[in-house]
């Protein structure tokens, strides 16, 4: 049956990633692990859930149901769409999902136009595109920055103009047989319906497939977000240079993103087919995974990949891969001059005269702008702000106090992490990192409090896995265990070994006792094989903590999660108040 959870759906006229681009970049992160990570350099493969942590990050993806969540949902839903066009192949051993790009899918990430091109030249009569464009309105769903597919019910197809079985089942029927959409049950006229990969590049890529085939021109100018002004700056730059009808592709540029392109599809077009591509680098985009991704995309494409830098920017910062073009410097007038020349050359068009000393002039300004950030951030902002970093930490910090105060944190023995307990950094979806840092320029004061609160969660993470190792290895853990499972023990209670523990692993069986005692359960719920012993004998494994040499390591935890928990006060606290200004001045609800 469909879900029937409330969910947002893709519209086509905003600019965000389709099913399509996430599949894009579900693909590209695949393919980056199978040659970075030990981990899939040692198995020969890519786990779904080493691609879950990198995309997500580790809380998210070690959450106990994470299939059932958007982000589960929209992972597997990209990597079955993938393995449905040959671009991936997937092994399932047990409840395990392990991935391999094929060789189809390494050249796709190079030129997609093979892959789209075959499945566009399926015809299909007015009908049956009809009824794939109301399939692929409906049944995709987005998050922040991920899109998963969801099925039609029955019900919605019949309360539609598709409700009329004679024009329905035909259409569905020659659809479903070419992997255009999907139906549920496969038979019958009362079917839900979902959209597939095919289907969605069917519709959505063929305008794209001739931009890319067009003739490379053109200048591509590759920026952060907050350095848009300055990216603008250059553009104007390069006008009163060559003229009006130079094509400059600006992604923050209204006239480069027209309503209604999708901004992934379109910038990853102008890359492919552009002839000049400027880097702007700073301190401030140095790092950003962005910058050169495009820059390498461009350069695969053929395109002259210029670097140009502003600010107090050294080049000895500069490392491959973009270290090893030569770069230009706006703040200097014998800089931008060598630009303009760089792209007279690669374009082959007149140069007019350009007020150089005025484009440098306006240089530093602008880029001490974007390095330190909006002194009075707009309307948008703000609520951006207050939706994806603000309002989700307090939430998160909340938890944490709430566990703190009552002293009910909980070690995971399996994911050896304490539970509830985590760098600011990592609780925020990665998608929205960005933004945490930009407000963070805006009022540099919490960064001391989010660097505080990270540092004394990451010592209480670590005291809290030597205690746990140490209550392991600890001789009077060892003698009780010794007297519990003895054969007069055992028959007192009623059990054999079996009936205790799963495995015959002394090391194992202590984790699991281990695991009791720092989580300090005076009772066990009803439903664990430990529970007979854990009543005999659970007053003695706690009794350990209060002995050396475990004593000491108790306290020394109890102390770091008192000073958390001050540290995260403060943090809630000032938060809260910064939401409040924020939300009075721009008349921003949250």
């Amino acid at each position: 049956m469909a879900n029937t959870s409330k969910v947002t759906h893709v519209n086509k006229g905003e600019l965000q990633v389709d099913f399509v681009d996430w599949c894009d970049v579900v693909l590209s992160k695949s393919i980056e692990l199978a040659e970075t990570s030990p981990e899939a350099r040692r198995l020969g493969f890519v786990s779904v859930h080493l691609l879950a942590s990198e995309m997500f990050g580790k809380v998210t993806a070690e959450q106990q149901f994470f299939r059932e969540t958007g982000q589960g949902r929209a992972l597997l839903g990209a990597v079955e769409a993938l393995e449905s066009v040959g671009l991936v192949s997937t092994k399932r051993p047990g409840s395990a999902i392990n991935i391999e790009v094929t060789q189809l899918g390494r050249s796709y990430v190079d030129d997609p136009l093979p892959v789209w091109e075959e499945i566009c030249k399926v015809q299909l009569n007015s009908e049956q595109a009809h009824l794939l464009g109301f399939v692929n309105q409906l049944s995709p769903r987005r998050g922040k920055n991920f899109v998963w597919l969801e099925w039609i019910s029955r019900e919605t197809v019949a309360a539609s103009d598709w409700g009329d079985k004679d024009r329905f089942i035909p259409a569905q029927r020659e659809l479903r047989k070419l992997d255009l959409i999907r139906s549920s049950p496969n038979l019958g006229s009362d079917l839900d319906l979902k959209a597939t990969y095919r289907g969605l590049v069917w519709e959505t890529r063929p305008s794209l497939i001739r931009r890319l085939k067009d003739k490379k021109e053109g200048v591509f100018i590759s920026h952060i977000n907050e350095e848009s002004r300055m990216a603008q700056g250059v553009k104007s730059l390069l006008r009163e240079a060559f003229g009006p009808d130079l094509r400059v592709f600006v992604s923050s540029d209204y006239e480069s993103l027209r309503g209604g392109d999708k901004w992934f599809p379109t910038i990853l077009a102008n890359l492919k087919s552009t002839r000049v591509i400027l880097v702007l680098l700073s301190k401030n985009s140095l790092y950003r995974p962005w910058v050169p991704y495009e820059a390498g995309v461009g350069e695969g494409a053929g395109a002259k990949v210029i670097p140009m830098v502003h600010m107090d920017f050294s080049l000895r910062e500069l490392g491959p891969p973009l270290g090893e073009y030569h770069v230009r410097r706006l703040q200097s007038e014998d800089g931008v001059r060598a630009l303009i020349e760089d792209v007279k050359v690669e374009i082959g068009l007149d140069v007019s005269e350009v007020n150089v000393a005025a484009f440098v002039a306006g240089v530093e300004a602008l880029g001490r702008e974007a390095a330190y950030g909006v002194n009075e951030p707009g309307r948008e902002l703000v609520r951006t702000w207050i939706e994806s970093v603000i309002t989700p930490v307090i939430r998160t910090l909340e938890g944490e106090q709430q566990l703190l105060e009552v002293r009910r944190l909980r070690w995971e023995e399996k994911w050896n992490r304490l539970e509830g307990v985590s760098a600011i950094r990592d609780s925020l979806d990665p998608g929205w990192l960005d933004r945490l840092e930009q407000f963070e320029r805006f009022d540099p004061d919490i960064t001391e409090l989010i660097d505080e609160h990270d540092r004394e969660a990451a010592t209480l993470q670590e005291q809290y896995r030597h205690l746990f190792e140490s209550i392991q290895d600890d001789s009077q853990v060892h003698a009780i265990y010794e007297r519990a499972v003895s054969p007069e023990s055992l028959t007192k209670m009623g059990a054999k070994m079996s009936d205790i523990f799963i495995t015959e692993d002394i090391n194992q069986n202590l984790k699991y006792l281990a695991a009791h005692t720092i989580n300090r359960a005076k009772r066990l719920p009803s439903g664990y094989t430990t529970e007979k012993l854990w009543e005999r004998f659970g007053g003695e494994f706690l009794d350990v903590l209060n002995h050396p040499p475990l004593k000491e390591l108790v306290e020394e935890a109890d102390a770091t999660a008192g000073r958390l928990l001050q540290v995260t006060k403060q943090l809630i606290s000032r938060l809260k108040e910064i939401r409040e200004t924020l939300s009075l001045k721009h008349n921003v609800s949250y």
